[in-house]
Order: C-alpha cells, then sequence, then structure tokens
C-alpha cells in the first residue's frame, strides 16, 4: 500500500519541488508558468484524454455510466449543500457562496488527475478524469458565472431596465459555456466518445482502435515470447542431457 501511495504522489511532489526550485533559481517566471499552462491546458492533457478514451472499448464505457451518475451527483450535490450551507447557515453573499461551493466540488482534475490516477489504473484513467472535466466545465462552472452575475446586477444602480438586465445574465453564462466547449479539453474527450460510440462493432463490443505503434509493440513482444519458450525448451532439454552424465 505504501509503495502504491509513493509512486502515485512522489512523482507530483517531485514536480512541485522542481517548480519551486525553478522559481528560486529565476529559471522561469510569471509568464513562463502562464505558457506550461497553457502547454498543459491544450495539449498535453486533451491528447492524454482522447487516445485514452478512444482506445477503451464500447463495453468498458457502457460500464462507466454508473461512474458518470456518481460523479455528477457528487460534484453538482456537494455543490448545491456548500452554496446553501453558506448563503443559509453563514449568510454570505450570493457570489461568495458560489466561490466556496466551486472551490470545494471541482477539484482540479485535469491538472492531477493524470498524474496520481493515471499511475494506478494507467489508460483506463482518462475515461474518469475526462468525465469528471466535462461535468466541471458544463454544469457547475456557468452555474457560478450566472450567480455571480445575478449578484452583480442586483448590487448595480437601477439604471437600465430589467428586460436588458435579464439578457446580460442570460447572455453571460451563454457565452462562457459555449466558450468552454470551445476548449479542447473539453471537446477532445466528447469526440473520443462519439468515434468509439460510432465506431463498427466487434462482436458484443467495440475493438479499440490499432494504431501502428501497438501492433509493432504486439509483434515484438509475440516474438520475444516464442523466443523466451524456445530457451525454456532448451534449458529442459539440456537438464536432461547433464542428468544423464554419470
Amino acid at each position: 500500500m505504501l509503495n502504491t501511495i509513493l509512486g502515485a504522489l512522489l512523482p507530483m511532489v517531485v514536480t512541485f519541488l522542481l517548480g519551486f526550485i525553478a522559481a528560486w533559481r529565476h529559471d522561469l517566471g510569471p509568464k513562463d508558468a502562464s505558457v506550461l499552462n497553457r502547454m498543459v491546458l491544450l495539449y498535453a492533457v486533451p491528447l492524454t484524454l482522447f487516445t485514452g478514451t478512444v482506445t477503451t472499448s464500447r463495453t468498458a464505457l457502457s460500464q462507466d455510466i454508473p461512474l458518470v451518475i456518481a460523479l455528477c451527483l457528487a460534484i453538482i450535490g456537494l455543490y448545491g449543500v456548500v452554496f446553501l450551507f453558506h448563503r443559509i447557515i453563514f449568510r454570505l453573499p450570493t457570489s461568495v457562496s458560489a466561490l466556496y461551493a466551486l472551490t470545494a466540488s471541482a477539484p482540479a482534475v485535469p491538472f492531477v488527475g493524470p498524474a496520481v490516477l493515471g499511475d494506478l489504473f494507467g489508460g483506463l484513467s482518462a475515461i474518469p478524469i475526462a468525465i469528471a472535466s466535462l461535468v466541471i466545465n458544463l454544469t457547475v462552472v456557468p452555474i457560478t458565472i450566472l450567480l455571480l452575475a445575478l449578484d452583480t446586477a442586483g448590487r448595480e444602480p437601477q439604471g437600465t431596465s430589467l428586460a436588458a438586465q435579464g439578457k446580460e445574465q442570460l447572455a453571460s453564462p451563454a457565452a462562457k459555456l459555449a466558450e468552454t466547449v470551445k476548449q479542447p479539453m473539453v471537446w477532445a474527450p466528447i469526440l473520443a466518445f462519439v468515434v468509439v460510440l460510432s465506431g463498427p462493432p466487434h462482436s458484443s463490443a467495440h475493438r479499440p482502435l490499432a494504431f501502428p505503434a501497438g501492433k509493432r509493440l504486439r509483434g515484438r513482444r509475440s516474438v520475444c515470447q516464442r523466443h523466451c519458450a524456445r530457451i525454456r525448451q532448451n534449458q529442459s532439454q539440456l537438464a536432461r542431457l547433464v542428468a544423464r552424465i554419470p
């Protein structure tokens, strides 16, 4: 158990330490951090989620329906509980309560998920990471933006009509939702789901996409297995010959 925990968390801790050392030595600055974040969110994580999802069988995806329901209930349910708790018990403003709820219910799945779950479950970890990212970006994030817009509009002076305020409040979450869907971290796993579900079935399941590199690796593995079998056979024959020697 300790080896599993260390294997999952130690690379992330070492990465954090390297970041602190790089900042302390002034090798990287704030501008470099933003570039690294864009590279991770626009390329590294979307490609990881796409390849991990598209190489999953259709049967495995259908078996993950309870996982989708559990993640939706956990994220959205915790968001509602935290929001109501801070709004009713502590009587905090709507915007502050929404931010607290978003912080509690929306973990940094795209950043921490591949590092921790990837070491524990390998390629299968892409499915829960993709589902959690989609649930967060398509539900609680637009809800938070809507609540922030409503709270801000309620505090502004009544200089505009109610109809104009309503249009602005609805336009802000809709625009943010459209912007979110355009992000590679959102549409890449959706595209992978579509590819898997629309592919030609093989018996009762969809065969994962076979990439040339994977074929080469499987071919080399079969060759190695044949050579190992021959070596074991030769060893057994040699052992029998040695046993006959007086």
